[in-house]
């Protein structure tokens, strides 16, 4: 009995093994952060907000390591939307807004609608707007990145 349940611990660990890193190849492929931003859409549509939220976050990685623009305005408008939901409107506005300029440079008609969420947000913050900080630093600011 003992062998057989070290032959099932081997495999198990193998096969544990093998996922991890089908899963780490995956993560380059744009179809992976695609499923990884619906994924996060649908988690915030249903409230779970914070695993939406970690959902999106993957997905604009994998955007950015594979240079996916039009992905990027995507997982960084839904952050964005996430923030607002969450009531962190400094933060909902600096990601809408560096969606909405993403969508500009791509000449995407989904500029006017982030640009009209990023407003209303601006609006709620009134004078306590925070200043645009850039495609980059908004990036960061989603991945928890400081520079």
């Amino acid at each position: 009995i003992l062998a057989i349940a070290r032959g099932v611990s081997a495999t198990t660990t193998e096969a544990a093994h093998a996922a991890t890193e089908a899963i780490d190849a995956a993560r380059n492929l744009p179809a992976f952060a695609q499923l990884l931003e619906s994924m996060g859409s649908t988690l915030a549509d249903a409230n779970a907000l914070a695993v939406g939220e970690m959902a999106c976050r993957e997905a604009l990685a994998a955007y950015e390591r594979t240079g996916n623009r039009s992905g990027m305005a995507g997982a960084l408008h839904r952050l964005g939307s996430i923030a607002a939901r969450q009531r962190d409107y400094r933060r909902a506005a600096m990601l809408l807004g560096a969606a909405h300029q993403v969508y500009v440079e791509i000449e995407s008609v989904k500029s006017l609608a982030v640009r009209a969420e990023m407003e209303e947000i601006r609006t709620l913050l009134g004078s306590g707007a925070p200043a645009y900080a850039g495609i980059d630093g908004a990036v960061d600011l989603a991945l928890g990145r400081g520079r």
